[in-house]
């Protein structure tokens, strides 16, 4: 709702008037009126002029301001936000994600006609974060298979996305065989542990190999250049959760307020299965990114980097998201310049 929507805006002073409240009410709307692009402004009077006031006010032939003894807000002053509802079998994720983009602390849930069922706010969120068994979560939420996948961006490989959790629950197993036997029951889902292993040709496989893989080399070029002294300040961080929102590399590049930034993740690397233009060659080098969302200049210094110092290398074109800790970083504060480089990884 507009200014001219609501009607006049009062400058008012302080109550009890004295002479510069009743002046500066008057001089202040005056201008304003000159400058606005239209909205009206009237001086305003919060009580009674005192004896000098309206000697003031009649020497100089004014006209006292209109008096005006409530100023509570009214529904007609308040921005009314239209912010789109959701249903009531929505995930906890998606409903804080809506009302973090709409920048709303309150969230309607309704039915598939519009009529409201009930009210989300940032605080329900937060409880049930902290309130849920975690263990059992899955179960006591009674949640589908859909809405597991839409929470963490997977994709259902096989199953019913409707069919729900009715029982079982969540166990870290990092206990001894005997001490797990009492905790994990019929209904419980398992996932089993996959340790790192070697293969033929050089190569390893194990869990999460594309985050290890990355720690691992940023830190070995952290260490070669420890007692190089370079004309810029460096930074290195292995943040947490860049497969679930990226909430670490925001952190991160809040704090550090970087200018460029270099982020190091996996690419695809080919495998029978896979096209060969679609992916990187294994021992080929680091794959440059160039895309969209990049910064040219980035990418084009670290491929003139690479050939200058004889380094194999690999481009590669990204077209919309990165699908990395990039997409969370070159967005930080004003923005940051912002490349990749990518280990190529088989799946």
């Amino acid at each position: 709702m507009n200014q001219q929507e609501k009607g006049k805006v009062m400058v008012i002073g302080h109550r009890n008037p004295d002479t510069d409240s009743i002046c500066s009410a008057i001089a202040y709307a005056n201008l304003k009126n000159k400058t606005s692009d239209g909205t009206v402004y009237e001086a305003c009077r919060a009580g009674e002029p005192n004896q000098e006031t309206a000697y003031v006010l009649k020497r100089f032939q004014m006209k006292a301001p209109r008096r005006c003894l409530d100023v509570s807000p009214q529904v007609q002053d308040i921005d009314i936000r239209q912010v789109e509802g959701v249903d009531g079998q929505t995930t906890m994720r998606h409903a804080w994600e809506t009302m973090r983009d709409a920048h709303a602390s309150t969230l309607p849930i309704t039915t598939q006609d519009g009529h409201l069922e009930g009210l989300i706010t940032l605080t329900d969120v937060a409880m049930a974060n902290m309130d849920v068994d975690g263990a059992g979560v899955l179960a006591a939420a009674h949640a589908s298979l859909d809405q597991v996948c839409r929470t963490l961006n997977g994709t259902l490989i096989t199953g019913d996305p409707n069919d729900r959790f009715e029982k079982g629950k969540i166990v870290i197993g990092a206990a001894s065989p005997d001490a797990m036997e009492g905790m994990v029951q019929p209904g419980d889902v398992v996932t089993f542990v996959t340790p790192t292993r070697e293969m033929h040709g050089g190569f390893i496989c194990g869990k999460a190999i594309d985050n290890r893989s990355s720690c691992v080399a940023v830190m070995y070029a952290a260490q070669l250049l420890k007692d190089e002294n370079q004309p810029y300040g460096l930074t290195v961080t292995l943040t947490t959760r860049e497969e679930v929102g990226g909430m670490g590399a925001q952190a991160a590049a809040y704090t550090v307020n970087p200018t460029h930034a270099i982020t190091v993740d996996v690419g695809f690397g080919w495998t029978p299965d896979c096209k060969k233009e679609q992916c990187g060659t294994f021992g080929g080098g680091p794959i440059i990114a160039f895309g969209s969302l990049l910064d040219g200049e980035m990418s084009r210094a670290l491929v003139k980097t690479a050939q200058e110092a004889g380094i194999p290398h690999q481009t590669e074109a990204m077209g919309g998201g990165t699908g990395t800790n990039a997409d969370h970083i070159l967005t930080a504060r004003g923005g940051v310049k912002t490349g990749i480089l990518s280990i190529p990884q088989g799946y």
